[in-house]
């Protein structure tokens, strides 16, 4: 058909042009699914509906690394220690308080049994404590038994089989596992990363028993040994007691030596030879006894010449 013969009624439809799905189709009429998806007529005149479109699964993944988090470096400048009060002397001490993700790198001492690394971060005397264990992969943290404290774990990357008693659990990251005390745990790492867990350690203070016997934390009052004695009035006594033999002892002491020296006088006026050696040395027995050594025993030096 030329231009001259167009029909007048259809001069205002715009005219079709072909483009690549029409092409293709065209192409390919055989193929029924063509068919579908341009919703062509059936046998039955009717037009065909068109199916939904198909999802598409992503082929590529978002991966990200363990080291790297948007938020990193946001505390380099953060102060590690700070003051606060003493809970028994109420006075202001400095206490560390923060610890970051660097320092915990920088404070991992060596390896144990070439597996896993361990770095104390706080302590609150002999009551509580805290800090972190990297496992490297493939390896394991012996039984260990945990005796009157109780171990609270996180793990804060990485996965875990740990053990506690006789049961087995798969921890992954996230998760967190906590040992009784009383009992045995075994953790391994099942990954093919480094494992990094938080622990908490607490235990509780029996009476009489100081925090922090060892003074491990800076600012804190050096514990005495018998904090109720002094006050109580057995122990005055006591020491009423004790200052009144003392003087007793210095009495009787002078009366000792004043009996020592009448003694040895005798004895050189009237005894001679061996015997006033005999008698001398267990007069010296007597009176060494009662001098200001610890031991009540006499001392004896005794000396070999071999010609």
């Amino acid at each position: 058909m030329s231009a001259a013969e167009i029909h007048p009624n259809d001069s205002h439809k715009p005219p079709i042009l072909p483009t690549s799905r029409n092409a293709h189709s065209s192409s390919s009429l055989g193929d029924p699914i063509g068919d579908h998806s341009l919703g062509l007529s059936t046998s039955n005149g009717k037009p065909s509906p068109a199916p939904p479109p198909k999802t598409l699964k992503r082929t590529s993944k978002v991966s990200f690394s363990s080291t790297s988090f948007p938020e990193r470096g946001w505390d380099d400048d953060t102060p590690t220690n700070g003051n606060v009060l003493d809970f028994r002397t109420e006075l202001p001490v400095s206490r560390r308080l923060t610890h970051t993700e660097k320092h915990i790198t920088q404070s991992l001492g060596v390896a144990y049994e070439g597996n896993w690394s361990f770095c104390k971060v706080f302590a609150d005397g002999s009551s509580m404590a805290s800090g972190y264990i990297h496992i490297k992969p493939g390896g394991r943290k012996s039984s260990k038994t945990v005796k009157d404290n109780t171990y609270i774990f996180h793990v804060v990357e990485g996965a875990v089989n740990v053990k506690i008693h006789d049961t087995a659990y798969i921890i992954a990251q996230g998760g967190s596992f906590m040992v009784p005390r009383g009992n045995i745990y075994f953790i391994e790492n099942i990954c093919e990363r480094t494992a990094k867990l938080m622990f908490v350690q607490a235990r509780e203070i029996t009476a009489g028993e100081q925090d922090d016997p060892l003074r491990l934390v800076r600012g804190q009052s050096p514990p005495k040994l018998f904090p109720a004695l002094p006050k109580s009035k057995l122990f005055v006594l006591l020491g009423w007691v004790i200052e009144r033999l003392l003087k007793r002892f210095v009495k009787y002491r002078k009366v000792a030596l004043a009996w020592y020296l009448r003694s040895a006088m005798k004895v050189g006026r009237y005894v001679q030879g061996p015997k006033a050696y005999i008698a001398f040395f267990v007069l010296g027995f007597l009176f060494r006894s009662l001098g200001p050594s610890r031991s009540l025993l006499p001392r004896v030096n005794v000396q070999v010449i071999r010609d």
